[in-house]
């Protein structure tokens, strides 16, 4: 479903790219034929767009899936986040603690946290290996209370 959506919103941005913005004011029963060509082509651009964007979806042989690293990313993001920390800390101490605006709020969040580890700690583990997205579905253990 999600995928479809994607395909959608993608064949709208293309089209509207394409054809412009529909004529403003539309009439609502389109008796004007420039109004109804105009429909037209922007609804037949929009299928065009949209069958194009799934079949490219689904095919890896002509339109190759993308290879992104993100480990240097990753480490670039680290290396520039990490020098911050204490001073990002030292700057929401106070806002979370005694008369700060946020002390009710982090005070209930940590009673709440409190009463839950017990409990969050006898869930029972998930299988190691959770499938991809339209695989066949596995068989989750049961919660406790269900």
């Amino acid at each position: 479903m999600m995928q479809k959506l994607l395909v959608m919103k993608i064949a709208g941005e293309l089209t509207m790219a394409a054809c412009g913005s529909a004529p403003n004011p539309v009439s609502p029963d389109l008796s004007d034929p420039q109004t109804r060509a105009k429909n037209l082509e922007v609804w037949e651009t929009f299928r065009a767009f949209y069958v194009a964007v799934s079949a490219a979806l689904t095919d890896d042989k002509d339109w190759v899936p993308p290879v992104i690293n993100l480990g240097p990313m990753v480490q670039q993001i680290v290396g520039a986040v990490k020098p911050l920390v204490p001073e990002l800390l030292a700057a929401a101490g106070p806002l979370l603690t005694g008369n700060g605006p946020l002390a009710g709020f982090a005070a209930l969040a940590m009673g709440a946290l409190s009463k839950a580890g017990p409990a969050l700690a006898n869930l029972p583990k998930l299988p190691g290996n959770l499938p991809m997205p339209g695989a066949a579905p596995i068989k989750l253990p049961k919660l406790p209370g269900q």
